[in-house]
């Protein structure tokens, strides 16, 4: 039993011409090189854009280690200023604690 999803080709007689357009030439030649020229505006206008992203991404990832460097900073200037206060609390302890002994061990005439 033949398949009724058969593709035939249409058969070229002198009274039916062919579809096929082989021998024709374009009927607007300007038209196809304005076209023509459209589309290769189109693709430097891609071509600029891939261009343009390129550089925004460089310049993100640029930026983006920029901050993780200044995050790197300011988590060392707090680590430091902690260190600080800490050496700053004991010396003032020591000082404190030298104070109250020599006032203990020398009593006010």
């Amino acid at each position: 039993m033949p398949s009724e999803k058969v593709l035939t080709m249409p058969v070229q007689t002198p009274e039916r011409p062919s579809r096929l357009r082989r021998e024709e030439n374009p009927p607007y030649p300007e038209y196809a090189v304005a076209i023509l020229r459209s589309a290769l505006d189109i693709h430097q206008n891609i071509g600029g854009m891939k261009q343009a992203i390129e550089s925004l991404e460089s310049t993100t990832r640029r930026q983006g280690d920029t901050l993780e460097e200044v995050g790197r900073d300011v988590h060392a200037a707090k680590v430091t200023m902690r260190v600080l206060i800490g050496v700053g609390i004991v010396i003032a302890a020591v000082i404190g604690w030298a104070i109250a002994t020599y006032l203990t061990l020398h009593p006010a005439r």
